[in-house]
């Protein structure tokens, strides 16, 4: 089985090592408070949250339209940080909350996760995208040092690369 750990997975990655006959599972967590969730075993994308360990929370007051889905702020609730306690802490996340996930399993399930909210760009209409540069895409890339992609404002994006081996 491999476990990821930081990243969402990538679906062709996925479907290379299960075509291997290995098992993929993703964890979704924070460094602030540990386990959040553990991919559903039955549909990609789905955490079933670690109710022994958080609270979770998605804010709809401030959210977004991904697509058909509609996102929100994570907030989570470590249920023990007792000398330093995290309560609805905004952890920078997006993604939908279900309270139960399709496959059966009868907790809160989040799907539709982006992390950070800093690989997402901004349409004029108000919906969002997720914005990756995937390791195929960089290796074609001159050798460079460092680089820095950031959305200024809708419909400007500036980027920056440093030439010289890492």
């Amino acid at each position: 089985m491999w476990i990821s750990v930081a990243d969402a997975v990538d679906p062709a990655l996925r479907k290379a090592l299960l075509s291997q006959g290995v098992l993929v599972r993703s964890t979704y967590s924070a460094q602030e408070v540990g386990p959040i969730g553990f991919e559903c075993e039955h549909i990609p994308g789905n955490y079933h949250v670690a109710a022994s360990n958080v609270i979770v929370e998605v804010d709809s007051e401030q959210s977004y339209r991904l697509g058909r889905h509609r996102v929100g702020r994570v907030l989570v609730t470590h249920l023990h940080s007792y000398a330093t306690p995290f309560i609805r802490y905004d952890i920078g996340d997006l993604a939908s909350l279900a309270s139960e996930c399709a496959c059966g399993h009868l907790g809160p399930t989040l799907s539709n996760v982006y992390g950070r909210g800093k690989n997402l760009l901004k349409h004029r209409d108000g919906t969002i995208s997720p914005f990756y540069l995937g390791a195929s895409l960089i290796a074609k890339l001159p050798e460079f040092s460092e680089y820095r992609i950031r959305q200024t404002e809708v419909g400007t994006s500036l980027s920056r690369w440093v030439a010289g081996q890492i």
